[in-house]
């Protein structure tokens, strides 16, 4: 993802999202929780999360190349009471020429 601008992420689930009680996305970096989403912070489809970051959202994060990887991962609990995690997704952030928000 580059820096600045507004990606929808997919996350694929095994279960259907319709069993989903609750849900956290968290991105962290360099050990630092960076962002976190909720469930009503996502679209949802049969087995699939979807969740849109903002301009601003996607500048709190420093580029990949410095060596920070972002992590990403999603824990819920589903309407059964079940808690569960994916593993940490790895995701590239990219540099950008010019800093701040489009307005």
């Amino acid at each position: 993802m580059y820096r600045g601008t507004t990606p929808t992420l997919t996350f694929h689930l095994p279960m259907e999202t319709a069993a989903l009680a609750s849900a956290y996305i968290t991105f962290s970096q360099s050990g630092e929780v960076k962002l976190e989403k909720q469930l009503s912070d996502c679209t949802r489809s049969e087995n699939s999360l979807g969740v849109t970051l903002t301009q601003a959202e996607t500048l709190a994060f420093e580029p990949t190349q410095y060596g920070n990887r972002l992590l990403v991962q999603i824990r819920g609990l589903t309407t059964a009471g079940e808690a569960f995690a994916t593993r940490p997704y790895r995701l590239e952030v990219e540099e950008i020429l010019k800093e701040g928000v489009i307005l």
